[in-house]
């Protein structure tokens, strides 16, 4: 199987000998043949080794995020592998990956760096991998740059070695300098690939098996991807004509589509492709609906069921919802704007109201529109009148002390004379009305009231044929009712 892997390698070159490529007078050191590095491509693993002696090698190979995946630590031998494995032992995923070697051999002064990159493709029953090697480091030959990958019995084998001397000028077979009559001229076998692509375009394998490949429908320009689009603006960018979109996916609950979309408005949409119904919609306005894919107002919410729109919190103290700045807060009933209650700008607060105004306005702090029920089961109705009126009344003792009722004061300085000052006048005077609180029979006389006091006198019978209508003191009770 892998003898397959190996020969869908992206690069396949043709080994070709440094003794062909330096000059006649020159032989290669022992430094150059021990520090010769071959990579040869395995099942499940790649292989750096050397023919001459043992040197130190360390191995760091990381990802496109720049995340380290592998590292060797330092190791003493003439050969060091990588397992295609990561840090924790896991298989290494499909991707592209740049490496760095470092080697020194016992006679290099300096270590030696190779860097390279190695692409690794999973995605099919037949894994393929393509690699290449560049040396760059301190102490590198300077005859040029070695890579040769080789195969076991069942790989195939691939590699080259790229000189230092200038390239010979073919058409006009001029003879390179350096390079001695008649030496065998390096060749470069042509990769097993086909097909050609665009700038900023993510290349795609548009027909894998027989190595070819083309544009995929990805741009990638200055770090932003797009999608549909040649100029991404953004991190993420997706565009097309109809209906642009993205679907999200859970085997386990179904999609959701995120796209935009022209519905009379130009909307953006959370589609369930499980109840083929829209979730949320924005429209251009700045309109969001939940329920509906017309909205009419910043927020709109309909429920074709009974459930409805609810708002709490969890933790005392807190607000469960405000409503601020201009305008009512209303609660509409069926086809009546704020007939269920309307709270107005002005703080009035109306409920019931309907007086055929297509916005009912409340006409007091509470404006209630029909009977009020008051008691711990509503077993009373509220009092009402065609005034507005305010009711006081009280209980004092015959020595002018307050024994029930609040809002008023008592001034007691004569025989039966009471003085009841109202705290808070009323719009006029009030209807007074008084009782004797005691056994002791008395008369009541009432002859001064006004918006702000009222006297009660209380006196003697008169016995006929005796009348004195003396003042005694007693107890009283009274109520003044009056407008407020």
């Amino acid at each position: 199987m892998f003898s397959r892997i190996a020969q869908s390698v992206l690069f396949f070159l043709v080994v070709v000998s440094l003794a062909a490529l330096a000059p006649a007078q020159s032989v290669p050191s022992r430094q150059d043949q021990s520090t010769k590095t071959s990579i040869i491509i395995e099942r499940q693993l790649v292989r750096f080794a050397t023919p001459g002696e043992i040197v130190e090698w360390h191995l760091v190979v990381s990802n496109q995020q720049g995340e380290v995946v592998y590292d060797s630590d330092l190791v003493s031998s003439n050969l060091l592998e990588w397992p295609l494995k990561n840090q924790q032992g896991e298989d290494a995923a499909s991707g592209l990956y740049a490496y760095t070697l470092t080697t020194k051999a016992p006679t290099d002064e300096q270590p030696r760096t190779q860097h390279g990159h190695l692409i690794l493709d999973r995605a099919s029953s037949q894994d393929r991998v393509w690699i290449t090697s560049n040396s760059d480091g301190i102490g590198t030959a300077n005859d040029g740059t070695t890579l040769t990958v080789a195969g076991a019995a069942e790989a195939s084998v691939g590699g080259a070695e790229l000189p230092a001397v200038p390239a010979r000028n073919v058409t006009s077979g001029e003879q390179a300098p350096g390079e001695r009559s008649g030496a065998k001229k390096n060749t470069l076998a042509v990769a097993n690939i086909s097909g050609s692509g665009t700038t900023n375009r993510i290349t795609k394998w548009t027909d894998g098996p027989n190595g070819v490949v083309g544009d995929s429908a990805v741009t990638e320009v200055g770090g932003n991807v797009g999608i549909g689009t040649a100029s991404p603006g953004r991190l993420l960018e997706v565009s097309g004509s109809s209906n642009p979109g993205m679907r999200i996916t859970n085997p386990a609950i179904g999609s959701f589509l995120l796209y935009t979309r022209s519905n009379g408005t130009k909307q953006f949409s959370v589609f369930d492709e499980n109840s083929g119904v829209d979730r949320f919609v924005i429209d251009n306005s700045g309109n969001a609906a939940i329920g509906t894919t017309s909205p009419f107002f910043k927020l709109h919410v309909v429920d074709a069921s009974n459930t409805g729109l609810r708002v709490q919190t969890n933790t005392g103290g807190g607000t469960v919802a405000s409503f601020g700045g201009n305008g009512d807060l209303r609660i509409d009933a069926v086809n009546n704007v704020g007939g269920r209650m309307i709270v107005a700008e002005n703080g009035n607060v109306g409920i019931g109201i309907n007086a055929g105004l297509s916005v009912p306005v409340p006409q007091a702090k509470l404006d209630v529109r029909g009977d009020i029920r008051l008691g711990s089961s509503g077993q009373f109705f509220g009092t009402s009148g065609e005034e507005n009126l305010r009711i006081v009344r009280g209980t004092v003792d015959r020595n002018g002390n307050i024994l029930a009722g609040t809002g008023f004061t008592v001034v007691h300085n004569n025989n039966g004379v009471y003085y009841i000052e109202f705290n808070t006048f009323f719009a006029t005077p009030p209807s007074v009305m008084a009782t004797i609180a005691e056994n002791t029979p008395r008369a009541l006389n009432s002859d001064f009231v006004t918006n702000s006091t009222a006297k009660i006198v209380t006196l003697n019978p008169c016995v006929v044929p005796i009348c004195n209508w003396i003042g005694v003191d007693a107890g009283i009770h009274f109520i003044a009712i009056g407008p407020r």
